[in-house]
């Protein structure tokens, strides 16, 4: 950086930042609510601790399906399948599917085992057999993977949420939150002292 005056009594920029380096001291990290750490710097590199999901879910309601039962399905040709319960976002299906079986999903739900895909909605007519028992027909395939969001596909273990040194964005806080730690360590604001 060039000097703007080359009298003696100055310094150069890089020297005064290295003055006030050595003489104001760093002061204790603090850690505080989340909602309150927009605007802080913080004190240290955070990471995700955990997975975002943390097992895979559905990324559409429709139907949880082992990919091999319905290889065969399209518009003219229809595979049944037995509905043997339901998963909700947070009220997972408590069992696993196995060939010819299905579950209902809704966006969010996490996939039981067994399963490999999941059929949109509106790929599937829900219906009954001669018993009364819950079946869906289902008219479209759905290779292994589709409409799934895998464990740590929003946010896998270990990621970089905010470098040390960076100011908190509102938009970092979700991410914060679902890394999974507590609030991350912050530098106080600074707070002018008088001379003695």
């Amino acid at each position: 950086m060039e000097e703007l005056d080359h009298g003696e009594a100055y310094i150069s920029y890089a020297e005064a930042i290295t003055l006030v380096q050595e003489r104001v001291p760093v002061m204790q990290c603090e850690e505080i609510p989340f909602t309150s750490t927009v605007g802080r710097i913080v004190s240290t590199d955070i990471r995700a601790l955990i997975s975002t999901p943390q097992a895979p879910v559905s990324q559409k309601d429709g139907f949880a399906v082992m990919s091999d039962d319905i290889s065969a399905a399209s518009q003219d040709n229809g595979i049944s399948l037995q509905v043997i319960g339901e998963s909700f976002a947070g009220v997972p299906f408590q069992g696993e599917i196995g060939h010819g079986q299905t579950i209902k999903i809704c966006a969010g739900g996490l996939l039981p085992p067994g399963a490999q895909a999941v059929v949109a909605s509106e790929f599937c007519t829900e219906s009954q057999d001669a018993e009364g028992n819950a079946l869906v027909i289902v008219h479209a395939d759905a290779m292994p993977g589709r409409n799934v969001l895998p464990a740590g596909g929003d946010l896998p273990e270990g990621a970089m949420l905010v470098k040390q040194g960076e100011r908190v964005a509102p938009s970092m806080l979700g991410a914060l939150a679902a890394g999974g730690g507590p609030p991350p360590p912050l530098h106080p604001p600074p707070r002018p002292r008088p001379r003695p």
